[in-house]
């Protein structure tokens, strides 16, 4: 019963301030139909080319390479900066970089990248198959680099409401500097109890909002395809752990302004570590490990499972 008044409370709160609950309900929606109005281009691989110390013969040979990539489809190539390439292979500006520094023809090149050593083989192999031929580079036979539209879509969602969700849970910052939180903590349901109602009442929320932000996205995105059966399922689970980090968020700050930047923070490296941005298999090895602990990254792999 007190988890059930604690929620209607909520609720009761939610609607009292009409603007601000509106305006809570009505910003994941219209940024879902910017998003959604932006037609995104497919994904491509990322190439960064180093060029030739050489003569400047050499150099004229390269032509010919960048024709090559020129005429292949979903490469996109630019000459690197060599003294940033590794940050920009971090970060996802390349997916990888072909190395003419020290070569003497155009399949003569040291491939840099932080994909899997099995695909980087792959890789170097399809290059420099390609080049010698003077043939289009086709990428048919390896696997995809990165994530799909559907994907980065889902894990750029619950990067949004893992911040939103803090609005309507940061009643509980309001509660503590009253003295409400206290006084639950006295009542028969005690504090687990109003802490269970407000996840309740978030959850419901960010549900609502999640729901309406996937049709959104369904109607608006032609390459954004999700089942039935795994937009409810998926859509659960965004609100689930939106609803439990924010809750976290708000029980361990003094205010809302902390609650709002340690939630924005935490949100955006988690999605940086979680493939959102940068592809995982991108990522230097010790970042791969880290990136487990980010909720995007699971999403993502939920969405390719299903």
């Amino acid at each position: 019963m007190g988890i059930y008044l604690v929620m209607k409370n909520n609720f009761r709160r939610s609607i009292n301030h009409k603007m601000l609950f509106v305006i809570t309900l009505l910003i994941p929606i219209i940024l879902c139909l910017i998003t959604g109005s932006i037609k995104l281009g497919r994904t491509s691989l990322r190439v960064g080319i180093l060029e030739s110390n050489a003569s400047e013969i050499q150099r004229e040979n390269q032509k010919g390479l960048y024709e090559i990539l020129r005429q292949s489809k979903d490469i996109n190539y630019e000459i690197a900066n060599k003294g940033t390439l590794h940050t920009d292979l971090l970060t996802g500006k390349y997916h990888l970089i072909l190395d003419y520094r020290n070569s003497i023809s155009n399949d003569d090149f040291v491939l840099i990248t932080y994909q899997s050593e099995n695909k980087k083989l792959a890789m170097l192999e399809i290059f420099k198959g390609a080049i010698r031929k003077g043939e289009y580079i086709n990428l048919s036979g390896l696997s995809k680099v990165g994530i799909n539209e559907t994907e980065r879509t889902l894990a750029l969602l619950l990067t949004l409401f893992m911040i939103l969700s803090t609005i309507p849970t940061a009643a509980i910052i309001r509660d503590k500097q009253s003295g409400t939180y206290e006084r639950y903590q006295f009542a028969r349901s005690g504090s687990i109890g109003y802490i269970q109602g407000f996840i309740i009442h978030t959850f419901l929320i960010a549900l609502a909002q999640v729901i309406l932000c996937l049709t959104v996205l369904d109607f608006l995105q032609k390459n954004f395809m999700l089942s039935l059966l795994t937009g409810t399922v998926i859509g659960v689970i965004i609100a689930g752990i939106a609803t439990m980090f924010s809750t976290l968020i708000c029980l361990a700050s003094k205010s809302e302004m902390q609650a709002n930047i340690t939630a924005s923070s935490l949100a955006a490296v988690m999605s940086l570590l979680g493939g959102t941005f940068i592809a995982i298999e991108s990522m230097p090895r010790l970042l791969q490990v880290i990136s487990l602990v980010s909720p995007m990254r699971w999403i993502v792999e939920l969405a390719r499972i299903m």
